[in-house]
Protein backbone atom coordinates (compact mmCIF):
# COMPACT_ATOMS: atom_id res chain seq x y z
CA UNK A 1 0.00 0.00 0.00
CA UNK A 2 1.14 3.50 -0.68
CA UNK A 3 0.01 6.69 0.85
CA UNK A 4 0.67 10.02 -0.36
CA UNK A 5 -0.39 13.06 1.26
CA UNK A 6 -2.77 15.83 -0.52
CA UNK A 7 -3.08 19.21 0.38
CA UNK A 8 -6.35 18.73 2.19
CA UNK A 9 -4.39 16.98 4.72
CA UNK A 10 -1.03 18.99 5.34
CA UNK A 11 0.32 19.38 8.80
CA UNK A 12 -3.15 17.00 9.99
CA UNK A 13 -1.33 14.44 12.77
CA UNK A 14 -2.50 10.78 12.13
CA UNK A 15 -4.27 10.83 15.46
CA UNK A 16 -6.36 14.39 14.54
CA UNK A 17 -7.15 12.59 11.52
CA UNK A 18 -8.51 9.64 13.83
CA UNK A 19 -10.30 12.25 15.91
CA UNK A 20 -12.32 13.72 13.19
CA UNK A 21 -13.04 10.21 11.51
CA UNK A 22 -14.63 9.06 14.98
CA UNK A 23 -16.62 12.43 14.66
CA UNK A 24 -17.75 11.80 11.25
CA UNK A 25 -18.91 8.21 11.89
CA UNK A 26 -21.18 9.03 14.42
CA UNK A 27 -22.59 12.05 12.44
CA UNK A 28 -22.94 9.33 9.77
CA UNK A 29 -25.40 7.40 12.23
CA UNK A 30 -22.84 4.68 13.48
CA UNK A 31 -23.42 2.68 16.63
CA UNK A 32 -21.58 4.20 19.68
CA UNK A 33 -20.33 0.82 19.72
CA UNK A 34 -18.84 0.71 16.71
CA UNK A 35 -17.20 3.84 17.71
CA UNK A 36 -15.78 2.70 20.90
CA UNK A 37 -14.63 -0.25 19.07
CA UNK A 38 -12.50 2.46 16.93
CA UNK A 39 -11.43 3.90 19.64
CA UNK A 40 -10.27 0.36 21.51
CA UNK A 41 -8.75 -0.79 18.43
CA UNK A 42 -7.22 2.80 17.48
CA UNK A 43 -5.20 2.72 21.19
CA UNK A 44 -3.06 -0.62 20.24
CA UNK A 45 -1.95 1.09 17.32
CA UNK A 46 -0.74 4.27 19.07
CA UNK A 47 1.72 2.05 21.46
CA UNK A 48 3.25 1.08 18.04
CA UNK A 49 2.72 3.92 15.32
CA UNK A 50 3.98 7.48 16.83
CA UNK A 51 0.29 8.86 16.21
CA UNK A 52 1.46 12.21 16.36
CA UNK A 53 3.49 11.85 13.09
CA UNK A 54 1.83 14.03 10.11
CA UNK A 55 0.36 12.05 6.85
CA UNK A 56 2.85 14.25 5.16
CA UNK A 57 6.32 12.48 7.00
CA UNK A 58 4.49 8.77 7.17
CA UNK A 59 6.06 5.92 5.30
CA UNK A 60 5.49 2.46 4.02
CA UNK A 61 8.43 1.53 6.52
CA UNK A 62 6.61 3.12 9.30
CA UNK A 63 3.48 0.84 8.66
CA UNK A 64 6.01 -2.19 8.49
CA UNK A 65 7.70 -1.71 11.78
CA UNK A 66 3.96 -0.91 13.33
CA UNK A 67 3.30 -4.48 12.49
CA UNK A 68 6.58 -6.00 13.45
CA UNK A 69 6.42 -4.34 16.42
CA UNK A 70 2.58 -5.61 17.52
CA UNK A 71 4.01 -9.29 16.25
CA UNK A 72 7.38 -8.72 18.88
CA UNK A 73 4.89 -7.55 21.79
CA UNK A 74 3.26 -10.90 21.33
CA UNK A 75 -0.50 -9.58 20.60
CA UNK A 76 -2.21 -12.26 18.67
CA UNK A 77 -2.38 -12.94 14.99
CA UNK A 78 -6.31 -12.32 15.12
CA UNK A 79 -5.81 -8.95 17.21
CA UNK A 80 -3.17 -7.73 14.71
CA UNK A 81 -5.59 -8.27 11.76
CA UNK A 82 -8.71 -6.84 13.74
CA UNK A 83 -6.50 -3.52 14.23
CA UNK A 84 -5.35 -3.58 10.84
CA UNK A 85 -8.75 -3.79 9.34
CA UNK A 86 -10.10 -0.75 11.63
CA UNK A 87 -6.91 1.32 10.68
CA UNK A 88 -7.42 0.26 7.01
CA UNK A 89 -10.74 2.09 7.29
CA UNK A 90 -9.75 4.79 8.52
CA UNK A 91 -6.95 5.53 5.69
CA UNK A 92 -9.90 4.69 3.49
CA UNK A 93 -11.80 7.66 4.99
CA UNK A 94 -8.71 9.90 5.14
CA UNK A 95 -8.74 8.98 1.27
CA UNK A 96 -12.14 10.12 0.75
CA UNK A 97 -11.47 13.00 2.44
CA UNK A 98 -9.03 14.30 0.33
CA UNK A 99 -6.12 14.17 3.21
CA UNK A 100 -4.41 11.25 1.57
CA UNK A 101 -4.05 9.27 -1.41
CA UNK A 102 -3.97 5.49 -1.43
CA UNK A 103 -3.24 3.11 -4.12
CA UNK A 104 -2.50 -0.56 -3.05
CA UNK A 105 -0.58 -3.63 -4.41
CA UNK A 106 -1.67 -5.57 -7.25
CA UNK A 107 -3.63 -8.66 -6.48
CA UNK A 108 -0.76 -10.52 -7.71
CA UNK A 109 1.62 -9.16 -5.43
CA UNK A 110 -0.53 -9.29 -2.73
CA UNK A 111 -0.83 -13.78 -3.45
CA UNK A 112 0.64 -15.44 -0.77
CA UNK A 113 3.28 -18.01 -1.87
CA UNK A 114 2.52 -21.16 -4.00
CA UNK A 115 3.66 -23.27 -1.13
CA UNK A 116 1.33 -21.91 1.50
CA UNK A 117 -1.51 -22.07 -0.89
CA UNK A 118 -0.39 -25.53 -2.15
CA UNK A 119 -0.66 -26.04 1.38
CA UNK A 120 -4.24 -24.96 2.41
CA UNK A 121 -5.53 -27.01 -1.25
CA UNK A 122 -3.78 -30.06 0.38
CA UNK A 123 -5.55 -29.48 3.58
CA UNK A 124 -9.03 -28.81 1.89
CA UNK A 125 -8.77 -32.08 0.33
CA UNK A 126 -8.38 -33.92 3.31
CA UNK A 127 -11.37 -35.68 4.92
CA UNK A 128 -11.88 -34.30 8.67
CA UNK A 129 -11.21 -37.70 10.46
CA UNK A 130 -8.03 -37.66 8.87
CA UNK A 131 -6.94 -34.35 10.72
CA UNK A 132 -7.58 -36.17 14.16
CA UNK A 133 -10.68 -33.42 14.82
CA UNK A 134 -12.52 -34.57 18.02
CA UNK A 135 -15.57 -34.09 16.28
CA UNK A 136 -18.23 -36.86 17.65
CA UNK A 137 -20.42 -38.29 15.22
CA UNK A 138 -24.64 -37.85 15.72
CA UNK A 139 -26.74 -40.01 14.08
CA UNK A 140 -30.08 -39.21 12.83
CA UNK A 141 -33.59 -41.09 13.84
Amino acid sequence: MKITMKQAGAGLSIKGAFEDFAVSQMAKGVSDKTVKTYYAYFRPIGKHLDTSLTFDVLKQTDLDRMIVSMRKSGLAHNSISSYLRVFRTFLNWCAGQGYISISYPSIREARRSSATAERQRTIRKRPMWSMNCPVKRFSVR
